[in-house]
């Protein structure tokens, strides 16, 4: 996992009418995304990953963990990563307790990693259900993630492109600096479908569970596809 403050963090699953889904679709694996990170406090102009792979094996691969080092492997080599798709989500303090901060956490999260944006009424947060997943991530530390789950969301847009640490507009693709989210995510709109099996396939690499936050999409057809899928990527339920 990326480097972060809190274990606990809050997202959102924005499915559509008909039957699409945001997801995020990450650009390069944790370790990467943390050497970015070390890059903010230098003067180095911010660029994509090919433009700086070198540097980065030089410098940082021979530190790796084995886990990070594994992960990198899997990136480089074209196979699936950790958290290669994921929902929208970010740590939330503590202290915010109530549902509202919950909620408005997650939406920023979501609109700053995704591109995407929509409105809704105070009203029909009380409505929303809230998923919980707990699991060990491949740096071995536990993780607990709760995802809203919004059905028929109406009115989903992209955006201009912003960064999660400067409250600047920018065009998208154009960086500004290593802590640009546009480095490490690319905003998707799947078929639900496509993005189930994308986010179980996964399982074989960590067993979190967040195609389960899918489950309402499939009507009573859910049982067959859970078969079929658990056959294609030989993952027990």
């Amino acid at each position: 996992m990326a480097k972060n403050k809190f274990n606990t963090s809050y997202g959102i699953v924005a499915k559509t009418l008909d039957n699409l889904v945001v997801v995020l679709q990450r650009k390069v694996p944790y370790c990467v995304q943390d050497y970015f990170i070390t890059l903010q406090y230098t003067t180095q102009p911010p660029c994509h990953f090919p433009d700086i792979r070198e540097q980065f094996e030089r410098e940082c691969l021979p530190h790796l963990k084995e886990y990070e080092k594994w992960d990198y492997q899997r990136f480089m080599a074209g196979d699936m990563f950790e958290d290669q798709y994921d929902f929208p989500h970010g740590q939330c303090h503590p202290k915010n307790t109530s549902k509202y901060k919950k909620f408005v956490a997650a939406f920023r999260e979501f609109r700053e990693e995704s591109g995407f944006h929509f409105k809704m009424s105070n009203a029909h947060l009380d409505t929303l259900s809230m998923k919980k997943l707990s699991f060990m991530g491949c740096d071995g530390y536990h993780y607990e993630q709760y995802y809203f789950i919004l059905d028929n969301v109406v009115g989903l847009k992209r955006h201009s492109y912003f960064n999660s640490f400067g409250n600047s507009s920018t065009s998208e693709n154009k960086i500004k600096s290593w802590n640009d989210d546009s480095l490490v995510y690319d905003g998707k709109l799947l078929p639900i479908k496509v993005a189930y099996r994308k986010l179980f396939e996964q399982q074989t690499i960590k067993k979190d569970g967040k195609h389960e936050c899918l489950y309402t999409a499939f009507d009573p057809k859910i049982t067959t596809f859970w078969e079929h899928a658990k056959r294609s990527f030989k993952v027990q339920g």
